[in-house]
């Protein structure tokens, strides 16, 4: 099945395309020149990966310490120049960071390297393995320099790191599934084939496997729009997934809890379990009960049946909580409209972050918190300027569109405020209210005169939507 999914998928990753005309273009960096002038050398071909990897590490010593003494070099120069008395320890240098340097070998020798890592992966012994996914993990830090940097990974890579995921040593699972999400990145097809062997993963008798699979789906979900929901695979992926909420270690539900925010349609089947969390159920912690407002918030529109019970926790005692159930609303959006009565009465409270919690939250609600328009506009006018309270309303009133006409005069008089950021809100608004602010044309077409970064380069935008030219 892997092999049927990645054979059909995955391409030959070339980390950058020589061909390719924008690339051409690209000026480049010195770790680029010092790649491409190396001659090859002093890669240690005949060694073993295990010793190639500490050479490689040898190698980076030496270039971070070079470094450091041409920057106390210039350092010192400088202050030769400037007529400053010497001093001990007052150069700044540069360092690698204990990452490898990619300038130690060129291009070809980069590629045969990956080429090596991938066959002891697939033939080695555990030990040659254990060497060969600290290669891996060299390379995956010198893929970063893509374009300037690049190199071939072999067709099979993925499919040869998925194949170890049953690997006896739990080591290798580990690494294994480490290795196929972070190469992801790089080969197309890689995160989707994963995430069905991913889950048994969750099951592992290793507590250290079941952690890194846990991590592998939040991490693959999250920064992939494509896999939002997990793909094809979602449904699937929300039922395995919900039994670990209960798991005794915590960090294997705090990445639970993440990849289930991410799980978008499919995560509707694990709201019921998520409320009983937020309602501190037994056995949910207080962590917990955090974790779950979160990933709630995360699904935002497919939570909107939590928002009962989120709108609860508004009235607790405890500043911690309401804050972070307001924060929760805030990212439902439109979905937690109902809450806006609650979320009003809020903005009366003494406590500032609470209070600008609320206003972000009624913003996000959009034109459907039109009942918080006078209030938002009483603080528009009366809030303190370096509290951020007015500026905070001004963007509600914003997003709340053409329903907060009844703010148009002041937010047009916080035009001339000296704060940059209150004027820059003050006129987005306007902008969003539309044609009805047209009073205020003439006034920001005076600040962008006057300074065209006035409004960061937003004024032509604000100026057309209040023409009624765009939405």
């Amino acid at each position: 099945m892997i092999q049927r999914v990645l054979r059909a998928s995955l391409t030959v990753v070339a980390l950058s395309a020589p061909n390719s005309s924008a690339q051409a273009q690209t000026t480049p960096t010195r770790a680029t020149q010092a790649v491409n002038a190396r001659a090859p050398s002093g890669y240690p071909r005949e060694k073993t990966l295990a010793e190639i990897h500490l050479w490689i590490n040898k190698e980076r010593m030496r270039l971070d310490a070079e470094d450091r003494r041409r920057s106390e070099e210039m350092a010192r120069a400088d202050r030769r120049r400037r007529g400053i008395p010497e001093t001990k320890g007052s150069w700044c240098g540069t360092g690698g960071g204990g990452m490898p340097r990619p300038e130690v070998m060129s291009r070809e020798e980069w590629t045969d390297l990956a080429s090596r890592c991938r066959d002891e992966l697939r033939d080695g012994t555990t030990e040659q393995r254990q060497a060969a996914f600290e290669i891996a993990h060299d390379l995956s830090y010198i893929a970063t320099f893509k374009p300037e940097m690049p190199f071939d990974l072999p067709p099979d890579f993925g499919e040869v790191c998925l194949s170890l995921f049953s690997d006896p040593s739990p080591e290798i699972r580990r690494s294994a599934a480490g290795a196929a999400v972070t190469f992801s990145e790089y080969i197309p097809g890689l995160a989707d084939a994963a995430v069905l062997p991913l889950l048994p993963l969750l099951k592992d008798d290793d507590l250290k496997v079941r952690q890194i699979a846990a991590w592998c789906l939040s991490s693959i979900a999250g920064p992939k729009p494509e896999l939002q929901g997990f793909g094809q695979h979602g449904a699937k992926v929300v039922a395995a997934l919900l039994p670990l909420l209960n798991d005794p270690d915590k960090q294997v539900r705090f990445n639970i809890f993440i990849a289930i925010g991410y799980s978008g349609q499919a995560g509707r089947i694990a709201v019921p379990r998520l409320i009983e969390l937020v309602e501190r159920k037994p056995p949910a912690s207080q962590a917990d009960q955090r974790m779950a407002m979160l990933a709630l918030g995360s699904l935002n529109q497919h939570a909107a049946a939590a928002v009962p019970a989120i709108r609860s926790l508004l009235r607790s005692t405890e500043e911690g909580i309401r804050y972070r159930a307001t924060s929760t609303l805030r990212n439902m959006g439109p979905a937690a409209r109902e809450a806006v009565p609650d979320l009003i009465e809020i903005l009366g409270i003494s406590d500032q972050m609470g209070r600008h919690a609320a206003v972000m939250a009624l913003g996000a609600i959009g034109p459907d918190a039109a009942d918080a328009v006078p209030q938002l506009h009483q603080m528009l006018r009366e809030g303190a300027l370096d509290s951020g309270d007015r500026e905070c309303a001004a963007m509600a009133l914003g997003e709340i569109g053409p329903d907060a006409r009844e703010a148009i005069p002041d937010l047009i008089a916080a035009l001339d405020s000296s704060d940059r950021s209150l004027r820059l809100s003050a006129a987005r608004a306007l902008g969003n209210i539309g044609p009805e602010s047209i009073a205020a044309y003439e006034r920001i077409q005076q600040l962008i005169d006057n300074d065209p970064e006035a409004l960061q380069g937003q004024g032509p935008q604000i100026l057309a939507k209040i023409l009624g030219q765009e939405r």
